[in-house]
């Protein structure tokens, strides 16, 4: 593999600019999330006629939008600096880099048929399996470097089959391919190991851009590693890998470079959900949507801990 003067992978180079790029791009968002929210906020303030609530309102926002701001410019700032010192053009293929195979598991023909088209650009090598069965025994016959897996087959289901994978073959990584509207099922098989997931329906880039993101991971080092979305990243693949305590350091990097993000309070109350921690886990939860309330994973998996929590409560002290 070419190397630079200083020792330096150009590949991992243009890994961490790809990062750069979506922190920015996350940042952005934050910002019109932000101001969606203080447009309610006003409204709600002006409709009870809270002067003072208003003042209140309107010093917080311009206080948080500083720092989102702040936050912005620096992010961009490293992206010149970046690109200046390292041009790196962002590879249009993977194949250089990937060599095993991607694996489609769907018993929909179209679903194969779209994943296949969409994910040939990135110089890939595509096999296909119409049922978890078929999957286990391709995977027996071959290595995958990704499975993208549907949950709900017939026979065999798609959880059943990311069971027998991290079992197994448990460096292959999985994305989990699920209906919308049932997220809380693709949460669940993040826990059990999943890299991570997408809802039908999807754009052929929408799924490029996730197996990129997935499979950019296994080149992030935290040698190299200086940007908030570097770390959760990072702390994804550990948490994927069950490297719990490399995990808690890359989530605490991530909240110490951003205390204002909801993921590292949700990742670590996956960390405590998964170690049996479910009290632990809930109060970090709650915390994620302290920081955020329409953070999605945070409000699905603090419902997963309060049914499971309530679970064991019944079964510690049943009815008389």
């Amino acid at each position: 593999m070419e190397k630079k003067e200083n020792g330096e992978v150009p590949e991992l180079k243009c890994s961490h600019l790809l990062l750069l790029r979506q922190s920015l791009k996350e940042l952005h968002e934050k910002r019109n999330f932000a101001k969606t929210i203080r447009e309610s906020n006003l409204r709600s303030a002006e409709k009870s006629d809270q002067p003072e609530e208003l003042n209140h309102i309107h010093e917080r926002y311009l206080q948080e939008l500083a720092n989102i701001e702040a936050a912005i410019r620096k992010t961009e700032m490293k992206i010149r600096k970046f690109q200046e010192e390292n041009p790196c053009k962002l590879p249009e293929k993977m194949s250089d880099r990937v060599k095993a195979p991607i694996l489609v598991v769907d018993d929909e023909k179209n679903i194969r048929l779209t994943l296949s088209q969409s994910l040939e650009s990135l110089g890939v090598e595509i096999r296909t399996a119409v049922n978890g069965e078929e999957a286990l025994q391709k995977l027996q016959e071959e290595d995958f470097s990704l499975i993208l897996l549907d949950l709900k087959m017939p026979g065999m289901d798609g959880m059943e089959v990311l069971r027998r994978v991290r079992e197994r073959w448990s460096k292959a990584r999985v994305i989990i391919i699920t209906a919308h509207g049932t997220i809380e099922s693709a949460v669940e098989a993040m826990k059990l190991g999943a890299a991570d997931f997408i809802q039908k329906p999807f754009s052929p880039r929408e799924i490029r851009g996730l197996v990129t993101q997935v499979l950019e991971r296994e080149a992030l080092t935290e040698e190299t590693a200086e940007d908030y979305q570097t770390w959760i990243s990072l702390s994804n693949r550990y948490i994927t890998d069950r490297q719990f305590e490399d995990a808690r350091r890359a989530i605490g990097k991530a909240m110490a470079i951003d205390p204002g993000r909801p993921e590292p309070y949700d990742l670590t109350g996956v960390l405590l959900e998964i170690q049996g921690d479910l009290p632990e886990a809930m109060r970090f939860f709650r915390a994620a949507l302290d920081i955020d309330p329409a953070y999605k994973p945070a409000r699905v998996n603090l419902n997963t801990a309060e049914s499971l929590d309530q679970a064991e409560r019944e079964e510690t002290h049943p009815a008389p």
